[in-house]
C-alpha cells in the first residue's frame, strides 16, 4: 500500500467520480481506477457502491476513510514539522492527546504565557496507541490511565493531572439546567448524545448505564462540534465530563451526573528515555503548576 493510493482513494471518496478525482490530481482516470482496484484487492473488500458513473463509499469504505485520513494528516503534519525544524523562527512542543477538548484551556493558557513557543497538538485515537506508543515526534501524551495500554504506560514517566467525572451538557432551557445533579434513571426518556466511539469515558458510561438497566435513545456523534450544535439547538443532551466545560461552552450548562463508579484519572505521559528540550521542560513545569493551582 502506498501513500498515493490513499490520496487517490480519498479524492474519489470526496468527489464521487473517478473523472473528477483525476482532474483534481492531474492524472489519468485509468490510473486512478487501477489504483482503487489494487487497493480493494489488497484489502480484500470493496470500498464503494458503484452506481452508474458514481462511486459512493460503502460501510467498509467509510471505515477505511477514517484510517486513510489519519495517515494522510500524519504525513502532512510530519512535513510541516520538518519544515518548522529547519527554521529558527519558533521553538516547538508537540503533544498527542486522546481527547483535546478537556485540555483546551491549558493549551490556550500555555500559548498565551509563552508566545515564543509553537504548541502543536494532535488528537490521537486510542487505536493508534500501542505498546510502542506514539510516533517519536511527540514529546507528551495526554490520556486517561484506564485507556492507556499497560506496556506503553510502563515505558513512561507520568503525572496524574485530575480525576474526570461524568456530566450532562444541556441547553439552558432544559429542565436539567436547574438541577445541582442528575440521577441516571432521570435520563431514561431523553435523547442522549454520546462521546465518540473510541472514548474511554463512553465505555464507562455504557457499562454503568447498563448496570442500572437504563437504555435511553442515543445519537452517537463523532466530534465535539456536532454535540455542541445539537445541544445548543435543544435537540438532546450530551454525555460529557466535568472538565469538558471550557471557554467554548459557556453558553451551555454542565450538570454533574450521579455515577460514583464512573471516573477517569487523566494523566500526562512521556517516554523514560526522552531527552527533554528546554521547551519540553518549560511545558512540563507549566502543566504541573497549572493543575496544582487549580
Amino acid at each position: 500500500m502506498e501513500i498515493n493510493q490513499l490520496r487517490y482513494f480519498k479524492a474519489v471518496a470526496d468527489s464521487g467520480k473517478i473523472t473528477l478525482a483525476a482532474q483534481e490530481l492531474f492524472i489519468s482516470s485509468p490510473a486512478i481506477s487501477a489504483s482503487i482496484a489494487a487497493l480493494e484487492q489488497e484489502l480484500n473488500v470493496e470500498l464503494f457502491h458503484r452506481t452508474g458513473n458514481r462511486l459512493v463509499l460503502n460501510r467498509q469504505g467509510k471505515i477505511f476513510l477514517d484510517y486513510a485520513n489519519y495517515i494522510l494528516d500524519s504525513v502532512s503534519d510530519a512535513k510541516h514539522d520538518l519544515r518548522e525544524s529547519l527554521s529558527d523562527r519558533k521553538k516547538n512542543v508537540i503533544i498527542g492527546a486522546t481527547s483535546t477538548g478537556i485540555f483546551s484551556d491549558l493549551f490556550c493558557s500555555f500559548s498565551k504565557a509563552n508566545p515564543q513557543i509553537t504548541l502543536t497538538t494532535s488528537k490521537t485515537p486510542l487505536r493508534y496507541i500501542n505498546s510502542a506508543g506514539l510516533n517519536s515526534r511527540f514529546s507528551f501524551l495526554f490520556s486517561a490511565a484506564s485507556e492507556t495500554p499497560a506496556a506503553y504506560a510502563d515505558a513512561c514517566e507520568s503525572i496524574a493531572l485530575f480525576e474526570d467525572t461524568p456530566a450532562l451538557m444541556v441547553h439552558p432551557d432544559h429542565p436539567f439546567a436547574k438541577k445541582s445533579r442528575v440521577n441516571p434513571d432521570e435520563i431514561s426518556n431523553q435523547t442522549v448524545i454520546f462521546p465518540r466511539i473510541n472514548s474511554g469515558m463512553k465505555e464507562l458510561f455504557t457499562q454503568t448505564l447498563s448496570t442500572c438497566l437504563i437504555t435511553p435513545p442515543v445519537f452517537q456523534h463523532h466530534d465535539f462540534q456536532v454535540a455542541y450544535a445539537l445541544v445548543k439547538s435543544n435537540a438532546g443532551i450530551a454525555l460529557m465530563t466535568t472538565h469538558s466545560k471550557n471557554t467554548l461552552t459557556q453558553d451551555l450548562v454542565f450538570v454533574p451526573l450521579e455515577l460514583p463508579s464512573c471516573r477517569l484519572k487523566q494523566m500526562l505521559y512521556w517516554k523514560k528515555e526522552l531527552v527533554f528540550s528546554e521547551e519540553d521542560q518549560l511545558f512540563l513545569r507549566f502543566v504541573k503548576d497549572y493543575y496544582t493551582l487549580k
